[in-house]
């Protein structure tokens, strides 16, 4: 009994240390905060193009390096709309990789939109669409190693109290 006992305390304690480790959590909540600070900065600039085009270039570097490994072929960023539009002679500011929206699914896509703020008659705005599907594969995956250390750690627990039962 008192061995049982020590096995059972060491196996929650293995589980209690394993089991964050195979569960996933994303970055991806940074967006928002991102979205509604580059907001903020588009009522700021009004006019000014240049702060506006740099700003919106560290916006963009920042979720390339919020997306992982910043491959082409599935970018975190797939389009922005900095309103009221300005400045897209001189700076492109807004953009929508249509491909990769029309290539991803519905459920993999998040748009966030800031609630617009009116200055001297202009409407402020930021709508950014982000591509989820690269994280959502992670925690899948994430989740199967979670299932299959649970699987293997009852089968064990179970061969173990068996052969103490008897």
């Amino acid at each position: 009994s008192d061995i049982i006992t020590r096995r059972v305390i060491v196996v929650v304690l293995l589980m209690l240390c394993i089991v964050p480790l195979l569960t996933y959590s994303s970055p991806i909540d940074d967006e928002l905060d991102a979205t509604i600070f580059l907001s903020d900065i588009n009522v700021e600039a009004g006019l000014d193009c240049d702060y506006l085009g740099r700003s919106v270039d560290n916006f963009r570097s920042f979720m390339d390096q919020l997306g992982g490994d910043g491959s082409l072929d599935q970018p975190f960023l797939v389009a922005l709309d900095v309103s009221p539009p300005r400045c897209e002679d001189s700076i492109p500011i807004n953009f929508a990789n249509e491909e990769i929206i029309a290539a991803t699914r519905d459920e993999a896509l998040r748009t966030i939109s800031t609630d617009p703020v009116t200055v001297d008659g202009l409407a402020y705005s930021v709508a950014a669409t982000f591509n989820l599907d690269p994280y959502m594969k992670q925690q899948s995956i994430a989740s199967i190693y979670l299932m299959l250390f649970v699987i293997f750690m009852l089968i064990v627990l179970s061969t173990q109290f068996t052969g103490d039962a008897q």
